[in-house]
């Protein structure tokens, strides 16, 4: 009776080991970009934005679009009646829209403007506190915050850029946006100059 009462002790002890649940290894911090919401214990594998954002990046390509004010497409839209479609790319700057449909997609997405990528940096090094912008005959060091993990916001800036949003991030590529206003003549409101850049290690 008495070796009964082992057995079933020991049994009982590798029932209750076997219950008890593996932990899952990974990052658990919610402010993380691998944050693992599975993950019951930490391995300090965690990564940040304000850390994969650092390092020397080079220009890789950069997408600029006009977005107008609602009153200056209006006025678009009636100047278009008035040119032949030779004439408004001619004026504008962009092929004249042949649908509303067409008029819609700018509305909504802007129109791209034709780029000199000469005039764009070589490369742009980030540090914890500087975001400086190398180009062939000048370096401009800008001193920002960043806010949330998501927006680079530039303290003290002489150029037209206020700050970036970060689209993505990782070891190997960034992409950043920012937008900037523009005054249109005669009360016509304010249009958007939306810049997209794609750089890379």
């Amino acid at each position: 009776m008495k070796n009964l009462s082992i057995l079933t002790v020991i049994i009982s002890i590798f029932t209750f080991s076997s219950c008890e649940e593996e932990a899952i290894i990974g990052c658990t911090d919610l402010t993380a970009i691998n944050y693992d919401a599975a993950a019951t214990e930490s391995n300090n594998s965690c990564e940040y934005v304000s850390d994969q954002i650092l390092g020397s990046w080079t220009l890789d390509s950069a997408n600029v679009n006009m977005l107008y004010s609602e009153e200056m497409l209006n006025l678009l839209i009636i100047e278009s009646s008035m040119y032949t479609p030779y004439e408004f790319e001619d004026e504008m700057g962009f092929p004249m829209p042949s649908s509303q449909t067409e008029w819609d997609y700018i509305a909504l997405n802007g129109v791209p403007l034709d780029l000199d990528m000469s005039n764009f940096p070589d490369l742009i090094l980030i540090t914890n506190s500087t975001f400086t912008i190398n180009e062939s005959d000048e370096v401009t060091e800008l001193d920002y915050q960043l806010i949330n993990d998501q927006t680079i916001e530039f303290s003290s800036n002489e150029e037209d850029i206020e700050y970036f949003d970060i689209v993505e991030v990782s070891e190997s590529n960034l992409v950043l946006t920012s937008t900037s206003l523009i005054e249109n003549p005669q009360d016509m409101g304010a249009s958007e100059i939306m810049m997209v850049i794609y750089l890379s290690k």
